[in-house]
C-alpha cells in the first residue's frame, strides 16, 4: 500500500487538495448492519430463496436458489414460482447495496474537514444558471461538495482513502487494500460500461492531466471557510 493511499489530503481530480479525517469504522459497520436489519424488519428478501425437492422416501430436501435451478423442466409453475422468487431477492439485494452505499457515503463525506466558504458568490452563480441550492445548512454542504468540489468519480475514491486511513493500525495494511478493492470494484462500472479509449474514458484522462498543480480549497479567498454547517 502506497502512503498517498493513508494520507490526510485527497487530490481530486481537478487537483483540489482537500483534507480529510479518519472515522470510525465501528461506526461504518453498525449502519450497515442497520441497513440489513431495517430490510429484514420489512420482510425484503435479501436472503437467498429455498426451494424444496422431494426425495425418493417421500420426504423434502431443502436447497438454495440460484439462476442455474430456476428452471423446472415439464413444471411451468414451479419455474415461475423460483423466477419471480429469484428476481425479487436480486431486486432486494441491490437496493440493500445502495442503501448501504448511500449510508456509507453520508458518513465519509463527514470526515471532509472543509467549510462552506463565506463568500457565496458561487451560490449566485449556480442561481444564474438554474440550479436550485438548497437552503438547509447541511444540504447546501453536500451540494457544494458535490457541484463545486467533487467529481463523481472524486466520491468512489475518496471513500476508498477514507476508509484506507481509517484503518490504518486496526488491520494488517493488505487486508485494509483487499477490502477496499472489493469496495471499488463493488461501485465500479463494469468493462463494458467504462469502455476502453471511449470519449468519456478519454476525457477522464484528460482530467486528471489538468489536475497536476493541486491548490488548496480556499487559497484563492482571502476570507477562507465559513462555519462548520455539520
Amino acid at each position: 500500500m502506497t502512503d498517498n493511499k493513508k494520507a490526510n489530503v485527497f487530490i481530486t481530480l481537478g487537483g483540489t487538495l482537500v483534507p480529510i479525517k479518519p472515522i470510525s469504522p465501528t461506526k461504518l459497520m453498525k449502519a450497515e448492519i442497520g441497513v440489513e436489519k431495517s430490510f429484514k424488519k420489512r420482510n425484503e428478501p435479501i436472503d437467498v430463496p429455498i426451494y424444496k425437492v422431494e426425495t425418493a422416501g417421500g420426504g423434502h430436501e431443502s436447497f438454495e436458489l440460484d439462476a442455474d435451478s430456476i428452471l423446472v423442466p415439464d413444471d411451468e409453475k414451479e419455474t415461475a414460482k423460483r423466477q419471480a422468487d429469484w428476481d425479487a431477492h436480486l431486486d432486494a439485494t441491490e437496493r440493500l447495496k445502495k442503501e448501504q452505499y448511500d449510508i456509507t457515503k453520508r458518513i465519509v463525506l463527514n470526515a471532509i474537514d472543509l467549510k462552506l466558504p463565506k463568500d457565496e458568490s458561487w451560490i449566485k452563480d449556480q442561481e444564474d444558471l438554474y440550479i436550485e441550492v438548497p437552503e438547509d445548512p447541511r444540504e447546501r454542504w453536500n451540494h457544494w461538495l458535490e457541484t463545486e468540489i467533487l467529481h463523481p468519480t472524486d466520491v468512489i475514491n475518496l471513500i476508498a482513502q477514507i476508509l484506507m486511513l481509517s484503518a490504518t493500525g486496526i488491520l494488517p495494511d493488505e487486508e485494509v487494500e483487499a477490502a477496499v478493492n472489493l469496495f471499488l470494484d463493488s461501485v465500479s462500472p463494469e468493462p463494458e460500461e467504462a469502455g476502453d479509449g471511449s470519449p468519456a474514458e478519454e476525457n477522464a484522462e484528460e482530467d486528471r492531466a489538468l489536475g497536476t498543480q493541486p491548490f488548496h480549497v480556499g487559497d484563492h479567498s482571502s476570507e477562507g471557510m465559513g462555519d462548520d454547517p455539520k
